[in-house]
């Protein structure tokens, strides 16, 4: 199928069958995913990981790609399916494995059952979370591979929980979103 059918397409389906659409998309094209969220980080990528270099030359492991990825993939949707109902949101991961992410930390939640980390991630038009960085919140001796860097949670999960929407204050608009 061509992009523009497959556009022509997206635009007449149900939120339900573009998530599913999307989300296909994006398990598919995976492989040029990875490849953009590494260049937009500024590292290379391959089924390792993602690697740049220190001043000195030196190789080193890279996981805290949630904004690279974010856009990656929301760029990715747009392009093949001219998809403008998902959504890159900034906020806060409060799940298992917070704590193995060097993304900036904050206080305890708001149960004060553990800390957050600043993340971002893409929510489709019926809610469907997609995390491109879920790699971040493994232990360093866990061996990552690819696959275990996307990570697609449906709003009946009990993890979609962990990700929270951080709010904005507009004070000129007199108003919070």
């Amino acid at each position: 199928m061509k992009d523009s059918e497959r556009k022509a397409l997206f635009k007449k389906l149900s939120d339900t069958h573009r998530t599913g659409l999307s989300q296909d998309t994006i398990i598919h094209d995976y492989p040029a995913i990875f490849r953009k969220t590494a260049q937009n980080k500024g590292c290379l990528g391959n089924e390792k990981g993602f690697i740049r270099f220190d001043k000195n030359g030196n190789p080193e492991k890279v996981e805290a790609v949630c904004g690279a990825s974010t856009q990656a993939i929301h760029d990715h949707l747009k392009q093949k399916l001219g998809n403008d109902s998902s959504e890159e949101i900034t906020g806060l991961y409060r799940g298992i494995g917070s704590e193995h992410s060097i993304a900036i930390p904050t206080d305890l939640d708001d149960e004060g059952t553990g800390g957050m980390v600043k993340h971002e991630w893409i929510k489709l038009s019926d809610g469907t979370i997609v995390d491109g960085a879920y790699g971040q919140v493994y232990p360093k001796e866990v061996n990552i591979n690819a696959d275990m860097r996307l990570r697609i949670i449906s709003p009946d999960d009990p993890d979609h929980d962990d990700y929270v929407k951080e709010s904005r204050n507009y004070p000129f608009l007199n108003k919070s979103i």
